[in-house]
């Protein structure tokens, strides 16, 4: 058997080469997705690709919402350990521009002049187990709660920066996948509206 002849045979087989758009465009056949290895040469490779990065979309706004219900778990509970931000002015306090909440009753800053509390029905702090925070003062979590914390906001950057490669292809399927799949996502984890509270 001739090996060498073979073996010369596969190189002269040309390799998928990728096409390198800086324009806005529909093509299929060519297109490389962020990786060489992410080929795409027929329709149905295309379909499969933005069903992919759509579904990809989708998972990203689910993290999203899963980050905030944690921390708002975890602001519930006062797991990991916390405690007051220093330097910081409570809500209200003589010479600052905030108003504080006091059990159901809005109180005006105190700016010089003598303000009655008005009678605004606002509702209460949250709390953190049994102690009550006042609104608007950040809160320093312990060490194990950052590091989940910072880890799970590095893996928005990456997955982000990654729907952003995407999206610089400039093609018409991709960017459309996108979109549908950030649509879907936001309709399916985004029915709250967070008042600040």
């Amino acid at each position: 058997m001739d090996h060498g002849s073979h073996g010369h045979h596969d190189a002269d087989m040309p390799s998928p080469q990728c096409s390198m758009n800086m324009l806005w465009n529909s093509q299929i056949a060519g297109t490389c997705v962020v990786f060489p290895q992410w080929y795409i040469h027929t329709p149905l490779g295309m379909l499969l690709s933005c069903l992919l990065i759509a579904g990809i979309s989708i998972a990203y706004a689910r993290l999203l919402h899963y980050i905030r219900l944690r921390d708002r778990r975890t602001a519930a509970g006062g797991g990991g350990g916390y405690e007051y931000a220093p330097a910081l002015p409570y809500a209200g306090e003589e010479g600052t521009a905030f108003p504080s909440v006091q059990f159901g009753r809005l109180s005006l800053p105190n700016l010089g002049a003598s303000r009655e509390h008005s009678p605004v029905s606002v509702s209460p702090p949250p709390t953190m187990g049994q102690h009550r925070f006042p609104p608007s003062v950040p809160v320093r979590w312990g060490m194990k709660v950052r590091f989940v914390r910072a880890g799970l906001y590095a893996v928005t950057v990456a997955v982000s920066f990654f729907l952003m490669l995407v999206a610089m292809t400039y093609n018409t399927y991709l960017f459309g996948a996108i979109i549908v799949g950030s649509f879907i996502g936001h309709l399916m984890y985004e029915s709250e509206i967070d008042t600040g509270w």
